[in-house]
């Protein structure tokens, strides 16, 4: 049981089998006396103590059995961390891009990590796998960002230094990152510059990205995109042509996009998504998009004269006036979708199915 309004604890010394310690959430303003002599703890956390000062420097290299470890912002240095080569599970902050590049120069891999870099209050240890976040940070302030080799997650908010992912370059390492979250990043153009894409990626949430202009992936499984100002085109292609350009999506699953005022189109004038997995569709006040240019595998059933057994569970759409306006590239869409799509009712704050 974790008791919040604890401040003290009497000294620790004569517990030296002790293995677990959780002061998580408490409210202690120091480091419980004989702590250092606790030779056998294998998990300490000491997250959401916002009270805490500081941890004593040398202190976490005396345990040197700690195998889960998560720490409140600026209590200790990287370099300490770093040394803990039993360490497994590691959740904390950083305050600055340095230390992140300290402790991941010569990190050995780890289970499982949480951390952040940022001025803000590390809460707690995450049920997270291999994630590394930025929250108000300069992303030049330093000459290269490294990061742990085989990071998953990525969330970058309210960021500045960046015009592309690329300009995050320890990324060109990253053989395993499989999300993206990019939030309120003012500078943030596009997701990828030219010919620079990451091909392990699945999933990429974009909210509040005002200068965002378009997207390059074609590897990704859940496309969300939210309240992106500036946002006219979805998927960009380096490829030119006269001809139908296709732009094959074979695992993407979710799309949704959300107030997009000036979004223009899904890809190109003559371009064609081929999203043979898809299954639910979004689209939520994007006024200006006129043209969904999707080919799925059930617009063909009518040809082919037998039945279709096809991915797409639904297709959501608000207004309820623009959506039956819109258009679509297969001739059979309207008569072949009809049973997937709903609209949005004002009236009664709900979905409905269209008729």
């Amino acid at each position: 049981m974790i008791v919040m309004s604890l401040e003290n604890l009497p000294s620790l010394s004569k517990l030296q089998a002790l293995k677990k310690l959780d002061l998580g959430r408490t409210s202690i303003k120091e480091i419980p006396q004989g702590l250092e002599m606790l030779v056998n703890l294998r998990y300490l956390n000491l997250g959401f103590t916002d009270n805490l000062e500081e941890i004593p420097s040398g202190l976490l290299l005396k345990l040197c059995r700690l195998q889960c470890l998560a720490i409140h912002p600026a209590s200790t240095g990287a370099e300490e961390i770093r040394e803990l080569n039993k360490l497994e599970v590691f959740g904390g902050c950083f305050s600055n891009l340095g230390d992140l590049n300290t402790y991941s120069s010569q990190r050995k891999g780890l289970r499982k990590y949480f951390i952040w870099v940022s001025h803000l209050s590390f809460h707690g240890l995450m049920d997270h796998s291999k994630m590394v976040g930025f929250k108000g940070c300069d992303i030049n302030s330093v000459d290269g960002i490294i990061l742990p080799y085989d990071i998953q997650k990525l969330a970058v908010v309210e960021c500045k230094g960046m015009r592309s992912l690329n300009d995050i370059c320890g990324l060109k390492d990253a053989t395993d990152l499989k999300e993206c979250t990019f939030n309120k990043c003012e500078e943030l153009e596009s997701i990828f510059s030219s010919g620079g894409q990451l091909q392990t990626l699945e999933s990429l949430y974009l909210s509040s990205l005002h200068n965002l202009k378009a997207i390059i992936g074609e590897s990704l499984i859940e496309i969300i995109v939210e309240d992106c100002k500036e946002m006219v085109e979805i998927i960009v292609s380096e490829e030119e042509g006269m001809g139908t350009i296709k732009y094959s999506l074979p695992k993407l699953r979710i799309l949704h996009l959300e107030n997009l005022p000036e979004l223009k189109s899904i890809c190109s004038k003559n371009g064609l998504m081929v999203c043979d997995s898809l299954q639910h569709i979004l689209i939520w006040n994007c006024p200006k998009l006129k043209r969904i240019p999707l080919y799925l595998p059930l617009l063909d059933s009518l040809d082919k004269e037998k039945p279709s057994a096809p991915s797409l569970k639904e297709i959501r759409m608000y207004p309820k006036e623009w959506g039956e306006s819109v258009e679509w590239d297969h001739p059979h869409s309207k008569t072949v979708l009809v049973p997937f799509l709903k609209f949005w009712d004002d009236h009664n704050d709900q979905w409905k199915q269209a008729v």
